[in-house]
């Protein structure tokens, strides 16, 4: 009888750290699922020409859409592993669902832009459950070679959860065309 409660007792702690574990994980992917931003999306590169040194050019690829429930405030955005490319500060703002909307290699800022004069700076906007915004930035050239980069990264709490949004597509910048299959090589 004594060797069954000895057992149950070395058992008991296991289950409880066991437990606090998996506690642990759950919390990476937040309560509830997946975290409100998504997942950075299928992959894939984009790149644009930026013929002058230090001249940026419009990068507006990604929408930033808050599936959860809870309103997510946005910490930081970055283009991690950059070489040879910066980017602005980045911006928020709405979509425009009425006309075109903002995209790639355009004049940077786009002052003409209808929605420009709705923006806000991304960092500590506060994107509410259901809205769709999307994330507006410059990329230019910091050298006579082309530019690379991982895809923005973006840093966001959502209740009391801190998340990492890292977009799946890599960015490029070139001094004159841009070969998406080859990377900005052109």
């Amino acid at each position: 009888m004594r060797m069954r409660n000895v057992v149950a007792s070395r058992k008991l702690p296991l289950l409880g750290a066991l437990s606090a574990v998996a506690a642990l994980l759950a919390g990476c992917s937040g309560p509830g699922g997946p975290p409100p931003l998504g997942n950075g999306g299928p992959g894939g590169k984009a790149c644009t020409p930026a013929p002058q040194i230090g001249k940026p050019v419009d990068m507006a690829l990604f929408d930033l859409t808050n599936q959860g429930t809870a309103p997510v405030t946005v910490r930081s955005v970055s283009l991690p592993d950059a070489h040879g490319m910066a980017m602005t500060e980045a911006w928020l703002e709405p979509l425009n669902t009425h006309g075109p909307q903002l995209g790639v290699g355009q004049p940077y800022p786009p002052v003409t832009y209808p929605l420009w004069a709705d923006r806000v700076p991304a960092v500590g906007a506060v994107i509410l459950p259901g809205q769709d915004l999307q994330l507006v930035f410059g990329v230019l050239r910091t050298t006579a070679a082309n530019g690379t980069s991982d895809g923005p990264m973006i840093v966001y709490n959502a209740g009391r959860t801190s998340y990492t949004l890292r977009e799946q597509i890599s960015l490029g910048v070139a001094r004159t065309k841009c070969f998406l299959a080859r990377a900005c090589l052109g």
